[in-house]
């Protein structure tokens, strides 16, 4: 091993500048991702010939520690490392991505079948490796969907009211209209103000409702079109039947309509 190391010295040390030792695995010029502090801690042997010059290390990992089963960094980098590292993954020659030794690591029936060759390793993986779920690197697991959000609960109706859907049609006519749906209780379904000469449809659980409308030929308060001293408003109890589709028109007559689509209203 000796002589070995001293040719490695010889080959390479006229390309290499000194290199302070990184406490991590970085990604080197060719891809490669690689540890030298690591390397040389776990290796006494190389670390004595290379000293703590990373690129001297990594070459001798290249050149023999490779082939020999040696680990370019330790199992299980800490996932605080660059992404590139941690992952561990390197560009094969075909473009794509594979860590041996993770491959190596984590597959031990593949390991005793092919042994350290990174060749034969990557080769598996593409054969048949991927095809049973192998990973090829550490970060190559795919993401899990996030939880798809929770559907809201649909609000509650008061009894007697839906499933079944009624449909109204609501025209403004000639006049400013104003319409407000109330079911039994007092509550309001919707209220609806409308310009004359614009309508607009509405949609909403069946059932029994009090409609209240007034119109006129200027915008007017609530209180006057529908309060104890209302001059301006009409108000009717309707049941409005599931499936059913129902249209009012203001006329120029106070609270009054000219005509409904359908004969299921019931004072």
């Amino acid at each position: 091993m000796k002589k070995t190391l001293a040719l490695l010295l010889t080959l390479i040390m006229v390309l290499c500048s000194g290199m302070t030792v990184l406490a991590a695995p970085v990604t080197m010029p060719d891809g490669g991702v690689f540890d030298a502090q690591f390397y040389a801690a776990t290796y006494p042997d190389v670390a004595a010939v290379c000293g703590s010059n990373t690129n001297l290390l990594y070459q001798h990992y290249l050149m023999f520690g490779k082939a020999e089963g040696r680990l370019p960094y330790a199992p299980g980098t800490s996932a605080s490392a660059p992404a590139a590292a941690a992952s561990g993954a390197k560009t094969m020659p075909d473009g794509g991505l594979f860590d041996p030794v993770f491959y190596y690591n984590t597959y031990p029936d593949v390991a005793a079948a092919f042994g350290n060759n990174e060749a034969l390793l990557y080769q598996h993986y593409l054969l048949s490796g991927k095809a049973e779920g192998r990973l090829p690197y550490a970060a190559a697991a795919p993401a899990k969907p996030a939880a798809a959000p929770a559907a809201a609960a649909a609000p509650a109706l008061p009894p007697g009211y839906g499933p079944g859907v009624s449909v109204l049609h609501l025209d403004a006519g000639a006049q400013f209209a104003c319409y407000r749906l109330l079911r039994a209780d007092g509550s309001e379904a919707f209220r609806v103000f409308l310009s004359p000469g614009t309508s607009t449809v509405k949609s909403f659980p069946s059932g029994r409702y009090v409609l209240k409308t007034a119109h006129g030929s200027r915008w007017i308060s609530d209180a006057q079109a529908f309060g104890s001293s209302g001059i301006y408003g009409k108000s009717d109890l309707y049941y409005f039947e599931n499936g059913g589709e129902y249209e009012i028109v203001s006329s120029a007559v106070q609270g009054d309509f000219s005509r409904t689509s359908a004969s299921g209203f019931l004072n």
